[in-house]
């Protein structure tokens, strides 16, 4: 079980360090891109720099949100694909002590019953 669950943890952090350098590489790219327009639309007339400028703008704005929707988007699927890792050490856990589980729920129960007639009685 302690097997199961350092494999399932070492394998969620490969992922999130995967997603990390991952966006690491993509903050990078929207930085070279920047630098690279930058460099492009130097030395151009003061009306085309202008231009330039506001085309930069909007390709940059554009570029941010698509950054990060993927950001989201990666985000999303290591939430995902966290919590179906621990569903599935959950579940064989569960079937694993099913009885011990019902037994469990069973006791609940009757303490939750008895509280509840401990705090009618004391009104």
């Amino acid at each position: 079980m302690s097997d199961l669950k350092e494999r399932v943890d070492s394998e969620l952090d490969e992922q999130e360090e995967q997603r990390k350098e991952s966006n690491q590489n993509i903050k990078e790219n929207i930085g070279n891109e920047s630098n690279q327009s930058t460099e492009q639309n130097e030395g151009s007339g003061k009306m085309c720099g202008t231009k330039n400028s506001d085309l930069r703008s909007e390709d940059s704005r554009r570029t941010v949100k698509i950054a990060r929707a993927y950001e989201n988007k990666i985000g999303i699927e290591y939430e995902l694909q966290r919590f179906q890792e621990l569903a599935r050490i959950y579940g064989v856990i569960l079937r694993k002590n099913l009885v011990k589980w019902n037994y469990m729920l069973m006791i609940m129960e009757q303490y939750m019953k008895w509280t509840q007639e401990i705090l009618l009685l004391e009104k």
